[in-house]
């Protein structure tokens, strides 16, 4: 009998449940993607509407798997989110893309201002919703936790997601939070608990399968990407452009993102809605399938003399500049549809680039670059950015971060020693994409050009 790990992955943008063999081999994945509203004050997701698609697609998954040995659930996802529940486990809150609780923010840093930046806007969010929500809040969730109190009713988190360590500081105590408030930090490779029966009827699943913690999709990506030793390097083309290396010790001035227990680091950088400026262009045009239109991509290097500045959501690295915004230079009448996507294409990528080019004064030499996220499906995609980088690039198939969180499984389960060993024997990287030295000298006199445009 064949066995299987089943990961949820909830991004940003889109909801991925997919299902690995115990060597990390893809065996089936659904995804769909998230819908967002308006509420009066800005963008918005909806939590209950994740949690429809997930017990969609893991019923779906389920299906697929008949005959299989299902050993277990896990987990990976954003940051960035806060869904608060009552006494009756309602929850009474959308999800916010806006800054409507910035006013708050400094109140949790004078607190506790070794919280993880995603911290203090979680806690912040909190200061925000006691204020504004009609309706007592009981419990707080990060993105992925809320579907592991769900699945399993445990209220939960792994350290990257959270305080980056084994619980939260006392400094807290200060802002005199409800006890039950927030989730208890356990390592990524823990059983958080097991599957509710009510859940398993739902979806087909057994009862009572193991669901580990799992762990915040960047580092989920580390591990399911392999970069899990001094020097390695993720470039996730996301929602955001993420640059991370795994370091063993932060030096100092080095934009410390969380740590791969017990010993390493991940620094890196954030370029911020980089890879949702792709989607947003596509809408505007009223093209759905984005690799259809990406591999249709005929413009030569340099697009014509268009280029693009992908700041739609500000920039916050190398350099924090929340004001900068979106721009194409040079647009022309002979300019037409592809000229523009090639744009869009190269401009991300010598983004990627500047913030790429500071992570390594922190992380040193790149042994390997491994490439995550959606975007590194698009094959026009990551041979501009290997050629842009000058750095040979490791691609696996779209579902990193859910390998990661099933390498997660693995260790919690006992099928492997450690999250290293893990990573050498479930890692898949099925193509390598390396740079041809004459459009790497292209692209640099591209980039020099691009930056006198970015300043």
């Amino acid at each position: 009998m064949k066995a299987s790990f089943i990961s949820i992955d909830l991004g940003t943008t889109r909801l991925k449940v997919a299902a690995f063999a115990p060597d990390g081999t893809l065996q089936h994945a659904e995804e769909c993607r998230h819908t967002e509203t308006h509420d009066g004050m800005g963008r918005c997701q909806d939590p209950q509407t994740w949690w429809r698609d997930t017990l969609a697609c893991l019923s779906n998954v389920s299906t697929y798997l008949k005959g299989h040995e299902i050993l277990g659930l896990s987990l990976s996802g954003r940051g960035a989110a806060a869904i608060f529940v009552d006494s009756r486990k309602r929850v009474v809150n959308q999800v916010w893309f806006d800054r409507r609780h910035a006013k708050h923010i400094e109140t949790i840093i004078n607190a506790a201002p070794e919280l993880p930046s995603v911290c203090i806007q979680f806690l912040a969010k909190y200061e925000w919703a006691k204020q504004e929500i009609e309706a007592e809040i009981e419990r707080a969730f990060f993105a992925k936790d809320w579907l592991l109190y769900q699945l399993t009713g445990e209220h939960k988190t792994d350290w990257a997601t959270g305080p980056d360590a084994a619980q939260w500081p006392r400094g807290i105590e200060s802002l005199r939070l409800p006890e039950t408030l927030l989730p208890t930090p356990c390592l990524p490779w823990e059983i958080a608990g097991y599957l509710d029966s009510n859940i398993a009827s739902l979806t087909g699943l057994p009862a009572g399968l193991p669901v580990a913690v799992g762990a915040h999709d960047g580092l989920a990506a580390n591990i399911g990407s392999g970069a899990v030793h001094h020097g390695d390097y993720v470039v996730t083309m996301g929602t955001h452009a993420v640059v991370r290396a795994t370091v063993a010790k932060a030096v100092s001035g080095a934009r410390h993102f969380y740590r791969l227990p017990p010993e390493l680091v991940i620094v890196g950088g954030n370029g911020l809605w980089a890879g949702r400026a792709i989607d947003w262009y596509l809408d505007l045009i009223g093209h759905q399938d984005v690799f259809e239109v990406l591999e249709e991509v005929t413009s030569k290097p340099g697009a014509g003399g268009l280029f693009f500045l992908p700041y739609l959501g500000g920039q916050s690295a190398p350099e924090r500049r929340m004001d900068r915004q979106a721009r194409f230079y040079g647009l022309r009448l002979e300019h037409d549809v592809t000229h523009l996507t090639r744009a869009m294409l190269e401009g991300t990528a010598f983004a990627i680039r500047a913030i790429f080019t500071q992570v390594q004064t922190w992380g040193g030499p790149v042994n390997c670059v491994r490439m995550t996220g959606g975007g590194s499906r698009s094959s026009v995609w990551m041979e501009i950015l290997a050629n842009v980088l000058n750095q040979p690039l490791g691609i696996s198939d779209g579902y990193v971060e859910a390998r990661g969180a099933a390498m997660c499984l693995a260790v919690a389960l006992g099928l492997q020693d450690d999250i290293g060993v893990a990573a050498e024997s479930m890692t898949q990287v099925s193509q390598e994409v390396q740079p041809d030295p004459q459009m790497v000298h292209r692209y640099d006199s591209l980039y020099q050009t691009w930056l006198l445009l970015h300043d």
